[in-house]
């Protein structure tokens, strides 16, 4: 009991829930090499954009590669929907709702969507499934 404890002790001592806020900051800076490291080698991304499922680390780095080349991409939380969930001593989920955004023809496109991510916690916060679907209009 004592190790079980003490971990939960460290992990709730890890400012918390990093994820998504570190993913978040990542996108919104253009940053692919970090942004990819928030996700596990084992990743599954339900991606906004895209219908089938990504199931490797070479095809999350050629859809966010793809997003990130659109004039002025972003992603904006609505934190007010915010809700982080703990799932085991070492999982959490954060689920809610987001709104991408990027320019087209000079044209400011948004994409209200929802977001699951399921984060797990070793010595980082990784990203092991994230789920993003627009909404229904």
């Amino acid at each position: 009991m004592f190790g079980k404890q003490l971990f939960k002790d460290k992990y709730n001592k890890m400012t918390g829930y990093t994820q998504p806020t570190l993913w978040c900051n990542e996108l919104n800076a253009g940053n692919l090499e970090p942004l990819l490291e928030c996700y596990s080698n084992d990743a599954i991304l339900f991606a906004t954009f895209k219908a089938e499922p990504i199931t490797t680390p070479q095809g999350i780095r050629d859809y966010f590669t793809a997003f990130l080349a659109r004039e002025e991409a972003g992603v904006k939380f609505d934190e007010s929907t915010t809700i982080q969930h703990d799932i085991s001593e070492n999982v959490y989920s954060c689920n809610g709702l987001y709104e991408f955004f990027y320019c087209e023809n000079e044209e400011l496109i948004r994409h209200a969507a929802r977001f699951t991510f399921i984060v797990e916690v070793d010595h980082k916060h990784l990203i092991r499934h994230h789920h993003s679907s627009i909404i229904p209009t």
